[in-house]
């Protein structure tokens, strides 16, 4: 009879032993690695939305477009710090910096500026054979000068 028992207190010592170490596995103490959510507002000088405006993040992260009321959602970040850079033709490119530590919540607020030329009516089009702006008169553009628009 006391062999019995003796054997059964440790089977029983033994399995409490087994379960407590199992719930204590290195596998439950790996540690996950957070990530964040940045959310954003882009507007242009008046404070109007800039709808389909491209954001994109510095490390690269992702490349999205604002919504119809100029609004944002980047997901997944791990903590970092961001370049944000948002664009759109017409506006200035305009980059903000962001550092993402902590829990957050994470929101951005950009101000896209009009261009010069677009304020003047001169609107750029977008292509490397423009050579005509405006009124149809050439304005400085030598061989192999930049079609991008200047400031």
């Amino acid at each position: 009879m006391k062999k019995r028992l003796s054997s059964f207190l440790t089977f029983f010592i033994c399995t409490i032993w087994l379960f407590t170490s199992a719930c204590i596995s290195p596998v439950n103490q790996l540690r996950t690695i957070p990530f964040r959510t940045l959310t954003g507002l882009v507007v242009d000088n008046s404070g109007q939305p800039v709808k389909q405006a491209i954001v994109t993040t510095d490390p690269p992260t992702s490349t999205l477009l604002t919504d119809d009321l100029g609004k944002f959602l980047i997901t997944s970040l791990p903590e970092g710090v961001y370049t944000v850079q948002t664009a759109k033709q017409g506006f200035a490119i305009n980059s903000s910096i962001i550092a993402i530590k902590g829990l957050g919540p994470f929101h951005v607020d950009v101000q896209l500026t009009t261009r010069v030329s677009a304020i003047a009516g001169e609107q750029e089009k977008f292509s490397p054979q423009n050579t005509n702006r405006g009124n149809n008169e050439k304005k400085g553009m030598d061989e192999g000068s930049s079609w991008w628009p200047q400031k």
